[in-house]
């Protein structure tokens, strides 16, 4: 981290850390370590999900509503993680949601090097 960097602080302390998660029990022990590094760095927390694109396919299981399906996962990740980041705030832990579409690792990556985390 170069000392001029937004995401540096004094003392070379990061200032903001992304934590994305599936919802797994992994995720859960990840985002447990993130919130107690954000805490004690003073750092924002970025809670993040990444969906998949809804298919295209037009036969088998799928039905004209699976893109409301997908729509409906992707408002309940959001709905839950801004739950959390609004606990984390009371609790004194600055944190904000992001939720994307797209390939998980690719927008991870994206979004890290965006935030500069």
């Amino acid at each position: 981290m170069n000392p001029g960097d937004p995401a540096a602080t004094a003392g070379g302390a990061m200032k903001r850390i992304v934590c994305a998660t599936d919802f797994s029990e992994q995720a859960a022990a990840a985002e447990r370590q993130a919130v107690a590094l954000a805490r004690a760095l003073g750092a924002e927390l970025v809670l993040a999900h990444v969906g998949t694109e809804a298919p295209l396919w037009r036969e088998g299981f799928y039905t004209p509503d699976v893109r409301a399906v997908f729509e409906g996962q992707r408002k309940w990740a959001a709905d839950t993680l801004a739950a959390k980041a609004q606990a984390l705030a009371a609790d004194g832990v600055a944190a904000r949601v992001v939720v994307r579409v797209g390939l998980p690792w690719e927008e991870i990556v994206r979004l890290a090097a965006e935030e500069r985390a």
